[in-house]
């Protein structure tokens, strides 16, 4: 797949660092087990070319990888170096599989017509703007085959987990937004897959229990997930202050068994018209 390659090789999640990416690596079971159910419905063949947009640590794409066999393809783009590091040194078996640092923004380098299939695992959530989110869903269509399709999982932002609760609820005490209020809401994201062409085929609502061992462990996997930028909306001198109110507040969660966190998601999948 020559004609896809893209020469990136500095990293654009510039808070992001190798410890974060190895936690991120060793802690992301609920990320990957809905990247699972988000491949099985997105019924990915053998032959396959695929885009794994928001990569991480390449755990999904090597799953992907085996569904599409040595006659498939498989590329990983992520914005951090770290993780796409770590990526590589665990798909060295995996010769149908690239990964290179990158993001939606580096969709134009790939021609057009050029996957089957493009899926975003707990990633769309990352492009802030509304215009970003319509150029990348643009881009996407672009570079999917005519009948080809688009799979995103993400959190649903009309049910947010008790986190997303704490955190909005004590930056708010200090006049602060959180950044994590500005996703876009299931309705809003079919509305812009039909804008941008797409036909919708599948829409799912899914709710998982996740157990931690301790409000640190909630608060170090929202790091790990956010590249290191949870909390980068607050200000560096109250920045402590808040993370320690935030993780007192989950500590009142704990039982003999861990913390539960209820997490809602919405799955899509859309389809190039061919």
């Amino acid at each position: 797949m020559e004609e896809c390659s893209i020469i990136m090789t500095k990293s654009i999640a510039p808070s992001d660092t190798q410890d974060l990416a190895e936690h991120y690596d060793q802690t992301s079971d609920a990320q990957y087990e809905n990247g699972i159910h988000l491949i099985t419905e997105l019924r990915i063949n053998n032959g396959d070319r695929v885009l794994d947009l928001g990569c991480g640590t390449g755990r999904l794409a090597r799953h992907v990888a085996e569904i599409t066999g040595k006659t498939g393809f498989v590329v990983g783009l992520d914005p951090s170096d770290h993780r796409i590091k770590l990526a590589l040194e665990k798909s060295r078996l995996f010769p149908q599989l690239s990964f290179r640092v990158g993001s939606d923004l580096s969709l134009g380098n790939f021609p057009d017509n050029s996957f089957d299939a493009v899926y975003l695992n707990s990633a769309f959530h990352h492009i802030k703007d509304h215009k970003g989110q319509e150029s990348a869903l643009t881009q996407v269509r672009r570079i999917l085959k005519p009948g080809g399709k688009i799979g995103l999982s993400d959190p649903d932002q009309t049910s947010p987990s008790i986190l997303r609760t704490i955190t909005h609820e004590v930056l708010g005490k200090y006049g602060v937004h959180s950044q994590d209020d500005d996703g876009i809401t299931p309705a809003e994201l079919e509305s812009l897959l039909r804008y941008t062409g797409f036909w919708i085929q599948k829409v799912k609502y899914i709710k998982n229990p996740e157990r931690y061992d301790s409000a640190q462990a909630i608060i170090d996997a929202a790091e790990s997930s956010h590249f290191g930028n949870y909390l980068s909306e607050v200000p560096e001198e109250h920045r402590d202050q808040v993370r320690l109110e935030i993780t007192k507040k989950l500590s009142e969660l704990q039982t003999s068994t861990g913390i539960f966190m209820k997490r809602s998601r919405v799955l899509i999948i859309a389809e190039k018209p061919g």
